[in-house]
């Protein structure tokens, strides 16, 4: 196994990074089931990103246009990715699962645009971390 360690200024330099390391030291794969099955990737062995700034913004990458391709994602994209799929659990159609609905325990499912009414799925792990580090701050040794 081969792990790429990549230590980055900020989210977009870390996308970047990892591109261009995933093109050189990824390994091609077919999914073979879930929401993207028949989809071919490229995936890393191992992967380490450190981002030393993470709160500078944009956090989206801005692909310069001497390199004749789209910007990934749309401005606005991560955070409302990771208010809608980590944070919160929206679920599209073509989705089997995401991971809000693993952390936070309710799960919302979104159809032609439409979201259902909140469901609790489990347990509310995000809440109880927090809850654990109001109790006994961040030093529990």
């Amino acid at each position: 196994m081969k792990t790429i360690n990549i230590i980055a200024r900020d989210i977009p330099d870390a996308w970047f990074q990892c591109i261009f390391n995933i093109l050189d030291n990824g390994f091609k794969y077919i999914i073979d089931q879930g929401s993207y099955a028949s989809d071919q990737r490229l995936e890393f062995d191992d992967v380490r990103v450190k981002i030393t700034y993470p709160e500078v913004k944009p956090f989206e990458p801005d692909i310069p246009p001497a390199y004749g391709m789209p910007n990934p994602v749309a401005p606005g994209y991560i955070e409302t990715y990771f208010q809608e799929k980590i944070l919160v659990g929206i679920k599209d159609a073509n989705e089997d699962y995401v991971y809000g609905e693993r952390l936070s325990g309710v799960l919302i499912n979104r159809h032609d645009g439409i979201m259902d009414d909140p469901v609790i799925v489990g347990p509310d792990q995000i809440g109880a971390v927090v809850e654990k580090y109001k109790k006994y701050g961040f030093n529990t040794n």
